[in-house]
């Protein structure tokens, strides 16, 4: 069985264009609620073992400020791609992922992080998590699945169980 988990970056500060999108820092706000979320994953045992992160300064930062509070060596692969990329195109890349990595964490934008989270929200998912889910997907929020495919490539909603669905308010 493998676990997902998909996590929004961190509230980032206003841009003054779409310009500078892309290079948007984190805000403090930001900074902090991807702390608690690091250490909401590492107190309920959610440790990925390899990270798919969009390359946008605001998400490359709160997998940074996350990671640190796992305090464990996670390879990340960074990707432009995922930077505002739709659900097929991030379901796509994690194909691509080795088949022996159980627990893959994914740090992206609205609206795919978002989509793919309600696609992938299958039967027997978690009523509480699905309700949470339902109210949407803000900034530092993170969504666990349990998959019971044995690759990556097969990652879809009928093997797909969301069973924990988390926004730093709620710590």
């Amino acid at each position: 069985m493998k676990k997902l988990i998909l996590l929004r970056h961190g509230k980032a500060e206003a841009g003054v264009s779409n310009f500078d999108d892309f290079e948007r820092a984190l805000a403090p706000r930001g900074r902090s609620a991807a702390a608690q979320i690091g250490a909401w994953l590492a107190e309920n045992s959610h440790f990925p073992a390899h990270a798919l992160v969009s390359s946008a300064r605001r998400t490359r930062e709160t997998w940074e400020i996350v990671s640190a509070v796992l305090a464990r060596p996670i390879p990340v692969d960074d990707d432009r791609a995922f930077y505002l990329a739709p659900p097929g195109e991030i379901l796509a890349r994690l194909a691509g992922v080795d088949d022996t990595v159980p627990c893959t964490i994914l740090v992206g934008h609205n609206p795919g992080i978002e989509t793919l989270a309600g696609l992938l929200a299958g039967p027997g998912s978690e009523q509480g998590a699905m309700a949470d889910l339902a109210r949407g997907f803000p900034t530092a929020g993170v969504a666990v699945f349990t998959l019971a495919a044995d690759s990556w490539s097969e990652t879809g909603a009928a093997d797909s169980r969301l069973v924990a669905f988390l926004r730093p308010r709620d710590l």
